[in-house]
């Protein structure tokens, strides 16, 4: 997967950094969320998956950072990035791979819990193994062919393979999840207007991974694994979960909305007084699902 020394570790350097701040990002959103939302019933799987995502985070961050000091303080340029400890480079990359694809299991448990179409599970499924195995090949055939580079021509299509089929897989389920919601739509005021909320979120985040994912692919073909691929390929990593734990903290943003509509938003229904021609007005709480 890396090319050469400097170009490569420029990339791996600027990827280290942001890696780090969004995972002190990420730190807070996952204190905040296990402060929000410890008590809630039945979300110990969303917990575990939380914890399970930062510690990962933390682990990358731990490699990318031994790589900038291996090939930046103590072998300077001289050889390759990963010529003398080359399962650092790919302890990042499974690393990486595994927890992007983790939450995007989650993601998919999630369109099936809003669609409940379980022909939509098998297609996201072969894509999510797919990338999997496409992501860990990238990290690991290098070494097991002798390689330090992907510039030989029978491998070098295996890098974007895997950022195309993130990319792919990314909008696959933005879309699925966003028709899931429309289709949620009832017509009631506040029904729709959490909906409505939750597809700018659903968008926001999904069109922002999406990006950074196709962009690695599309300056791999065009430049190599120079430091713009390397850093957006870095940098796509932490943003799966900080994409998740501000998906999973919307849920706080919504219930503050459901309550103002159940405080202000009263709706007056007409009912007919039997035996007479008159109407009662009666204000009744607008009951919605969130």
């Amino acid at each position: 997967m890396l090319h050469s020394g400097t170009s490569t570790f420029g990339g791996v350097m600027l990827g280290a950094v942001i890696s780090s701040i969004l995972w002190g990002v990420n730190t807070v959103q996952a204190v905040m969320y296990f402060y929000r939302f410890s008590t809630d019933s039945g979300a110990w799987l969303l917990h575990v998956l939380v914890v399970v995502a930062w510690i990962l985070q933390g682990l990358e961050l731990f490699f990318l950072s031994l790589e900038s000091y291996v090939s930046g303080l103590r072998h300077p340029f001289s050889v390759h990035l990963v010529a003398y400890y080359p399962w650092i480079g790919t302890s990042w990359v499974i690393i990486g791979v595994v927890m992007s694809g983790m939450v995007q299991t989650f993601y998919a448990w999630r369109v099936y819990q809003l669609s409940h179409k379980i022909y939509l599970m098998p297609v996201l499924t072969v894509l999510i193994v797919l990338k999997l195995g496409v992501g860990i090949a990238t990290a690991v055939l290098p070494i097991a062919r002798g390689m330090t580079t992907w510039t030989i021509r029978e491998t070098q299509w295996v890098p974007p393979l895997w950022m195309a089929t993130d990319g792919v897989l990314d909008l696959t389920l933005l879309v699925c999840m966003c028709v899931a919601l429309f289709a949620q739509r009832t017509g009631l005021r506040s029904t729709d207007r959490l909906i409505n909320r939750m597809l700018r979120y659903c968008l926001h985040t999904g069109l922002l991974t999406s990006t950074v994912t196709i962009g690695s692919a599309i300056s791999y073909w065009r430049c190599g694994t120079g430091t713009l691929t390397i850093a957006l390929n870095i940098s796509a990593f932490s943003l799966y979960v900080s994409a998740m734990l501000a998906n999973l903290h919307t849920r706080s943003r919504l219930r503050e909305i459901f309550q103002q509509d159940i405080d202000k938003g009263l709706s007056i229904q007409l009912q007919s007084v039997e035996g007479s021609d008159s109407f009662t007005l009666t204000a009744t709480p607008v009951r919605t699902t969130q």
